[in-house]
């Protein structure tokens, strides 16, 4: 069984929310409505996606609603056999919006299916997922960013990445024209879920306020689901909350 939280808010100084997410059917329909969603379900499989919005006044709010909305319908299975092909085509139908309005939008992508006591990510751009099991935290997504390959290239440390300037310039994220970049989103093996794994998909809003080692005590907290959601979601809030703010939740109770 799966316990499933989910806290999508427009931070402190944002005046838009361009974020949204994706709870096997739920997701932020009402983008205008500047008050912070929740989102709860008990379920066996699912899919969840946590989505950042790029683009000016209510745009990125469009691009990450297409991107959330897109999955409706689509079953864990599903995505698990054909994840990349869906992406394309949320791709495809955002760079038809843009070319429509000639407006440049986009948004990041970071999807979890889990069905059959399996499970697998796709990502592009920088939303993260991350997978506490044994009181260890493990990233499983790859940050699209500038400092990432930076960093593999050798040019810089992991130390130096917090405070690099291009910090936040995407190499990837939906809504890249076909002509510019073909979209490679990053994929893991399926692997088993394993009884009380807890995976959080969240926005850059959660881990430019929080560092690793305090979101895993946040998620180490023995608390209901729910709880642990809203105390990542209120820490980030705490810390300033510079920047549009997702965290969602999913844990294996077996």
């Amino acid at each position: 069984m799966l316990i499933c939280e989910g806290v999508c808010g427009r931070g402190v100084l944002r005046q838009y929310n361009q974020d949204n997410l994706y709870l096997n059917g739920l997701w932020r329909r009402d983008v205008a409505d500047t008050k912070t969603y929740y989102a709860s379900q008990t379920v066996r499989e699912g899919l969840f996606a946590v989505c950042d919005g790029m683009g000016g006044e209510s745009y990125g709010e469009e691009a990450s609603l297409m991107a959330v909305s897109a999955l409706n319908g689509v079953t864990a299975e599903a995505f698990s056999r054909h994840g990349n092909e869906y992406l394309r085509a949320m791709n495809h139908d955002i760079c038809r919006l843009m070319r429509t309005r000639q407006l440049r939008i986009g948004t990041t992508f970071a999807g979890l299916w889990i069905f059959g006591g399996m499970a697998g990510i796709s990502n592009i751009g920088d939303s993260r997922i991350y997978l506490l099991r044994e009181k260890k935290l493990h990233k499983l997504s790859y940050d699209h960013t500038q400092t990432q390959r930076l960093l593999d290239m050798g040019f810089i440390t992991p130390q130096q990445m917090d405070t690099h300037p291009d910090r936040h310039k995407l190499t990837q994220h939906l809504g890249i024209f076909p002509e510019e970049m073909v979209i490679e989103p990053y994929t893991l093996p399926p692997f088993k879920v394993e009884d009380l794994d807890l995976f959080l998909l969240c926005s850059d809003g959660l881990t430019d306020m929080l560092t690793e080692q305090e979101i895993a005590r946040v998620l180490m907290e023995r608390k209901p689901t729910k709880e642990k959601a809203a105390h990542l979601y209120e820490a980030a809030l705490e810390r300033g909350g510079r920047d549009n703010i997702t965290v969602l939740l999913v844990q294996n109770i077996g």
